[in-house]
């Protein structure tokens, strides 16, 4: 299948895994399919020019690890880098104002009634956020690993942290979940002794601002979810979408 208006929000960081090195996932919505949309597994480092709200089109294949309905792989049969980013292409770009109607109008209520329709990725409105940092368990034994996307074995550098929001929902329940989000970690991992300058990046914390958090759970533990992308909302003005 060829999707033809993928609209990028967000990379998660990238991760070890066992059998195909260091990877990320994509994860964004197509209007032509009217859902929200993950595209796993991305082998690290990735050399293709995308950013957030560009337009993609690419083949895609169900992945037959992963039997969520939103999840997809790009459809190539070597293990190139340069095979998979010459399928990718950017049709176009958008910007948060075009988009803010299409992802209002797909706001779930909470984490537990995505988990009630059975969905793996959602966009929330997020109210009183608390955030916090939380050390991360680092697999060494995985980092590194050679795999069949590798020419070479590359180290992937972590930070040793991991943010963590806790918020309500629109129905007023409660969760706390990391955010896991590319930029956070860049960042964290870039100025590992200014950390709580990060919360000030995301506008935490500033009355002005509203945010809502794009999320995915957790292929093995579906009612498991993390972050991967944080938007903000200036609240009485021109509302522009943001992410960091």
């Amino acid at each position: 299948m060829l999707i033809e208006d993928f609209t990028l929000l967000g990379w998660t960081e990238p991760h070890p895994t066992k059998n195909s090195g260091n990877c990320i996932c994509a994860a964004g919505y197509s209007r032509k399919l009217a859902q929200f949309l993950r595209i796993y597994p991305i082998p690290f480092p990735f050399y293709c020019d995308i950013h957030r709200w560009d337009l993609l089109s690419f083949p895609v294949v169900r992945n037959p690890k992963d039997n969520r309905i939103e999840s997809w792989k790009i459809a190539y049969l070597d293990r190139d880098r340069n095979a998979l980013s010459a399928l990718i292409r950017k049709v176009g770009r958008t910007n948060p104002d075009r988009e803010r109607y299409w992802l209002e109008s797909h706001l779930s209520d909470s984490i537990e009634h995505l988990n009630s329709d059975k969905r793996s990725l959602g966009f929330l409105h997020a109210f009183g956020i608390a955030p916090s940092f939380r050390q991360r368990q680092l697999k060494d034994h995985l980092i590194g690993t050679d795999s069949l996307f590798w020419e070479d074995n590359v180290k992937l550098e972590q930070n040793g942290c991991i943010p963590e929001l806790e918020f309500k929902n629109l129905d007023g329940t409660a969760n706390k979940i990391q955010l896991l989000e590319w930029g956070c970690s860049e960042y964290l991992r870039k100025h590992p002794y200014d950390q709580e300058k990060l919360w000030a990046n995301l506008m935490i914390g500033r009355t002005e601002y509203e945010h809502f958090l794009f999320v995915g759970n957790n292929n093995r533990h579906r009612t498991t979810w993390l972050g991967i992308a944080l938007l903000y909302v200036k609240k009485l003005h021109h509302v522009q979408l943001s992410l960091l």
